[in-house]
């Protein structure tokens, strides 16, 4: 597969060299639209030293530019799921718990770089119920577009990955798709076949034989519902043994982190935001729910609603599950041991 150093060169035609087929790669955010053939290209990272089709060495780390859509790429396959990952309720998943599977929820137009969303130059459209992934909180993903005439609202698009075919496209390419609002429905995760049982000790009809250092699965499992989906972990239990009092101790009497929050929070029904060209103006929606989210992914501006590049003094809070901005009064920055 041939590949680029530069747009400049992917753009004019001029190939540096080959990849060998199954040369291992690690995606980046950064994709163009080659203007020639309307295909997509996206800049990836060797993953460790191999060497291109001629036989020259390409060292762990090098960037090139590479066509990325139409199958062109494919997923690398995962470590081995472990046997006990069965057993788990709900099943373990390899997911990274950022990625949200969803649906479309009309048929929207899909894009192959985000220079494309800002251009209106889509590639085709997704019908409604069309299963795609995306990183909700990823922000390096989005991109955010003016209105297109005057008073026209500003619309957010992320990166998606598709479930299915569609077009020339394969299954697991991405293309750029409106993501603000309820433009995407999160899919929920199938129900377990079982009810759970709290509160008691579950004595299994065989022993289970356990060596140091065996795997025994989870112990519990933890799941926030969120706007756009959920946010889930598996966790252990750990038992504490010591002369402290903890029941005074967990309520962190100390106040450890509070002057470097990790969090922010917001309530339900708070009035939101809208960002115009008169800068930060009332609008008349509010939050449908109470929210979290990780401070450090969201973005903030000034009071005049000019972009910071951080958000340590921002006036204005954009909540993207909920289409709007929240002011200073309306969120709490809260520690990590809250």
């Amino acid at each position: 597969q041939r590949y680029y150093t530069s747009v400049e060169d992917l753009q004019a035609g001029h190939v540096t060299g080959k990849l060998e087929k199954d040369t291992v790669v690690t995606l980046s955010d950064t994709i163009v639209t080659r203007s020639s053939d309307k295909r997509q290209f996206t800049e990836v990272t060797i993953t460790s030293e191999t060497k291109n089709a001629a036989g020259n060495t390409l060292a762990a780390g090098t960037k090139v530019w590479t066509v990325s859509d139409q199958g062109s790429l494919k997923v690398a396959a995962s470590a081995p799921v472990p046997s006990w990952w069965t057993k788990c309720s709900p099943a373990y998943t390899n997911q990274s718990e950022s990625v949200v599977n969803c649906t479309s929820r009309t048929n929207w137009a899909y894009y192959l770089s985000s220079d494309d969303v800002l251009q209106y130059k889509n590639a085709g459209s997704l019908v409604a119920d069309f299963p795609l992934s995306y990183e909700p909180d990823n922000t390096a993903q989005q991109v955010i577009r003016p209105g297109k005439n005057a008073g026209d609202a500003e619309r957010t698009f992320s990166l998606v990955t598709l479930g299915r075919d569609k077009d020339k496209l394969k299954k697991d390419d991405r293309v750029w798709v409106v993501s603000d609002g309820d433009s995407l429905t999160p899919v929920a995760p199938a129900a377990s076949s079982s009810e759970p049982v709290f509160n008691g000790v579950y004595v299994p009809p065989t022993p289970v034989p356990v060596s140091a250092g065996d795997s025994l699965g989870h112990l519990g499992f933890y799941q926030l519902p969120e706007e756009n989906g959920k946010r889930s972990r598996y966790q252990v239990h750990i038992e504490c043994l010591s002369m402290d009092d903890m029941e005074k101790f967990i309520t962190n009497p100390g106040r450890v982190g509070e002057d470097t929050p990790v969090y922010l929070t917001w309530q339900a029904d708070a009035p939101l935001f809208e960002k115009g060209e008169q800068g930060m103006v009332a609008g008349s929606r509010k939050t449908k729910i109470s929210g979290i989210v990780t401070l450090a992914k969201v973005p903030g501006v000034d009071a005049a609603g000019t972009a910071l590049s951080d958000n340590k003094d921002a006036a204005y809070f954009q909540i993207r599950q909920e289409g709007g901005w929240l002011p200073t009064a309306s969120v709490q920055k809260v520690s990590q041991y809250a």
